[in-house]
């Protein structure tokens, strides 16, 4: 077993006339488990034949999409407000800038660019590593 060090890479906003740039990170699969079960809401579904209401664990949405894109996008550059001034990288611009038209597929995009790359690096990584036995290097 290995922890792998955290790993963030820039992107090209495409069709940008600013130029802007994405600084995403990259999630492992604990990572993205541990968000999507913290981004759970309690919801009351009344059963007509027990006539009681009972809770379910449910998505919360909103919680999804806010806390992701803020989880995933770690830095930016060439991204401006309304009158033209740099657009500081917090939580509540990034929301603003995800519900432009469009910037949710570039985000998707681009996080399947940056799983890609860290796919075959890993690979790689793996391929170089000394030979160990019962876990440990030789």
């Amino acid at each position: 077993m290995r922890i792998f060090k955290e790993r963030t890479e820039w992107f090209d906003i495409p069709n940008d006339p600013d130029n802007g740039r994405l600084k995403i990170k990259y999630l492992n699969e604990g990572e993205q488990q541990r968000f999507v079960a913290k981004c759970r809401k309690l919801s009351f579904i009344f059963n007509e034949s027990t006539k009681t209401s009972e809770g379910h664990m449910v998505p919360d949405e909103t919680m999804l999409k806010e806390d992701g894109v803020h989880l995933r996008i770690d830095d930016w550059k060439n991204v401006f407000d309304e009158n033209g001034k740099n657009l500081e990288c917090n939580k509540v611009n990034k929301i603003k800038v995800s519900d432009l038209n469009g910037f949710s597929e570039i985000l998707k995009n681009m996080i399947e660019q940056l799983d890609k790359i860290v796919e075959k690096e890993r690979e790689l990584e793996e391929k170089n590593l000394p030979d160990s036995q019962d876990g440990f290097p030789e």
